[in-house]
């Protein structure tokens, strides 16, 4: 077995990271939306003469907000379902766990008796 080295600082790093990641990602579609806007305005105004940029980010957050009810209502659900039949089928270590916490309150309450 590989000895493992514990590094608070770089833990405390990269949690910040994953943490900020949702953040940088708000950032990151605005400026993917704006290149998209930018690179299809020839085609919108041909087809949607109406359509300003401001209208192009309120259609694109709207449809984002759609794929996420969609996500949470449908593939949440199913992603913990799978996940915890996984759970119990590999016999991970959390499964095991509780199965003994279990069997010593089980024997603590036949000594009781």
């Amino acid at each position: 077995m590989i000895k493992q080295k514990n590094i608070p600082w770089l833990g405390a790093l990269v949690d910040a990271l994953y943490t900020s990641l949702p953040i940088l990602s708000i950032v990151n579609f605005l400026s993917i939306v704006s290149v998209l806007y930018a690179t299809t305005w020839g085609y919108i105004q041909t087809w949607a003469p109406w359509m300003t940029f401001k209208w192009f980010i309120l259609m694109m957050c709207i449809l984002v907000t759609g794929l996420m009810v969609f996500v949470y209502k449908f593939i949440v659900q199913s992603l913990w379902s799978f996940r915890g039949r996984q759970m119990h089928t590999r016999d991970s270590n959390l499964v095991r766990e509780v199965r003994e916490l279990r069997k010593e309150i089980e024997e603590l309450k036949n000594a009781q008796k």
